[in-house]
């Protein structure tokens, strides 16, 4: 597969990304791994998130539902980062 559909592909999951997230959102294309790292910048917080088989994402055109799941592992972070859990509050207690 051609490497300028991979950058193509993470380009356009970096512009959903970019515009849900607060932050400095960058990516590297690894196309011989098959894999896109996208990495988020945010005052002292950084998140990392790897996608893997952008082969057959690029063939399917997932590229929205990516980004869904990017979002989904970048609040899972940011709560966990920024709020105690219940059993975390209970310890504190």
């Amino acid at each position: 597969m051609d490497k300028s559909m991979y950058y193509s592909y993470a380009t356009a999951v970096y512009e959903k990304i970019k515009e849900r997230v607060n932050g400095y959102v960058k990516y590297k294309v690894y196309a011989d791994i098959d894999a896109i790292i996208f990495r988020v910048t945010f005052k002292d917080f950084h998140f990392e998130y790897a996608i893997n088989d952008i082969a057959d994402k690029i063939y399917a055109g997932d590229s929205e539902i990516v980004a869904d799941e990017f979002i989904h592992a970048y609040k899972t972070e940011v709560f966990n980062a920024f709020f105690k859990r219940t059993k975390k509050k209970e310890a504190y207690v």
